[in-house]
């Protein structure tokens, strides 16, 4: 794409096959590159998207169109809705969980399931083994730990720790 500055109005043209897709308002502070896969939505089917030009705006009430940037990457609606208004949002939330803090129990949970998980995949349940993947589920949960304002390394590793008990006894019956 390249740049271009009018009069009154900042745009960014982005060069397609047949023709241009000129970006105001919001959706010229996005970062697009070239060779970029970009899908555009009419999401009420009031535009014709399969022609060009195609102007898109963010400051008109009626206006639908949608660019849709990488259209092979899994999001969640809920993702793109939070991007609404503050494009950071959403990885702050994906990092840091919905409130900008996890619950800890949540968390704990995820955790512990993390320990059985492992355990099953090596088949392996002895305590030693357990013990030994406790710090490196402890690090890939560090953010979210910090998030959810759980800073003790000790009391984490014990809560982990706590539910030993409960797979070992399924690894004797299964």
């Amino acid at each position: 794409h390249n740049q271009r500055i009018s009069d009154n109005i900042s745009e960014k043209v982005m060069d397609a096959i047949d023709g241009c897709i000129h970006l105001h308002d919001e959706w010229y502070h996005n970062m697009y590159q070239a060779g970029d896969v970009i899908h555009i939505c009419s999401i009420n089917g009031r535009y014709r998207t399969d022609s060009l030009p195609i102007t898109l705006r963010t400051m008109g009430v009626d206006d639908d169109l949608v660019l849709i940037l990488h259209p092979d990457s899994l999001i969640t609606p809920t993702a793109i809705s939070d991007t609404v208004g503050c494009l950071r949002r959403a990885v702050l939330k994906a990092r840091y969980g919905s409130s900008g803090l996890t619950s800890k129990a949540a968390l704990f949970g995820q955790m512990r399931h993390d320990l059985f998980e492992k355990c099953l995949m090596h088949k392996d349940f002895s305590a030693e083994f357990a013990k030994n993947q406790v710090p490196r589920i402890l690090r890939d949960h560090a953010e979210q730990l910090i998030g959810a304002g759980l800073m003790n390394e000790r009391e984490s590793t014990a809560e982990i720790q706590r539910t030993l008990p409960n797979i070992r006894r399924f690894a004797m019956i299964y």
